[in-house]
């Protein structure tokens, strides 16, 4: 296991970053501590309406890396896409927007400037993530496990960055418009995961905004917290996850079977 230390979940893997003063936690590869500085401060407000929605509380880490940096201490992750650590509470991003191939992916329904924050908007997925871990609610890789790290982070974008809720919704659906996938189920995703290819991948994390978008309106946060009391575990098949999603808000079988057509 990382050595983590306990009050922050920090791992001394980053330690010859640099610190930059304030909360959360953040360190940054030497160059760009003014990117780290004003996400940094996207980190914070976002922790602190998911800890006060959900009950969670703990101390992450935002680590603003450039390559060199994220080479030595990377999860596996390709250099670019924010990440958030499978085992400590670290959420790993670029250096530059212009680093993450999710832009120039965005770019292609989106302006630059557009598609440049949608990339940089993922780090609040990623944080989603951290806090859906810290719920006690222990999902299975696929399609559950990002609709809700996606869910949790809409929710906080709609109530203090409503016009970036607003952009991650449209360009969401403006490239899921654009691509077809050769894998479209819920059962593909989770049976195949990111293995459907990065392309397919994309169409179906901005495919699974839409429900997002639907399941806010009525439900706010507390569709995660429902969820964790529904006794899904790891091992939970997509007819198991399916069904408790739809116990909660009745309509996502009727969209899983639009999928499969």
């Amino acid at each position: 296991m990382p050595d983590v230390t306990e009050a922050t979940g920090e791992t001394e893997r980053w330690a010859g970053l640099a610190a930059i003063p304030g909360l959360p936690t953040t360190r940054a590869s030497a160059g760009h501590e003014d990117r780290a500085r004003e996400l940094q401060e996207l980190a914070r407000d976002a922790h602190a309406y998911l800890g006060d929605a959900l009950g969670t509380a703990f101390s992450p880490t935002v680590v603003v890396a450039a390559p060199d940096d994220w080479a030595d201490n990377e999860d596996g992750a390709p250099y670019g896409i924010p990440y958030a650590s499978e085992t400590e509470l670290v959420v790993v991003i670029p250096a530059t927007a212009a680093d993450n191939p999710l832009v120039d992916t965005y770019a292609q329904v989106a302006s630059r400037e557009d598609a440049a924050r949608f990339a940089d908007l993922i780090a609040v997925h990623e944080l989603g993530h951290l806090h859906v871990r810290e719920t006690g609610l222990d999902l299975p890789l696929g399609w559950l496990g990002e609709l809700t790290a996606t869910y949790l982070s809409y929710c906080f974008l709609a109530a203090h960055r409503p016009a970036d809720a607003a952009l991650w919704v449209r360009v969401s659906r403006d490239h899921a418009a654009a691509v077809t996938p050769a894998y479209r189920s819920l059962e593909d995703l989770d049976g195949i995961y990111f293995d459907v290819g990065p392309e397919n991948y994309i169409w179906y994390q901005d495919t699974l905004t839409a429900m997002v978008e639907e399941v806010h309106a009525e439900r706010g946060p507390a569709f995660v917290l429902r969820l964790r009391d529904a006794g899904l575990t790891p091992a939970s098949d997509t007819a198991t996850t399916l069904a408790a999603a739809e116990a909660i808000h009745p309509g996502f079988e009727r969209w899983a079977a639009t999928l499969r057509r």
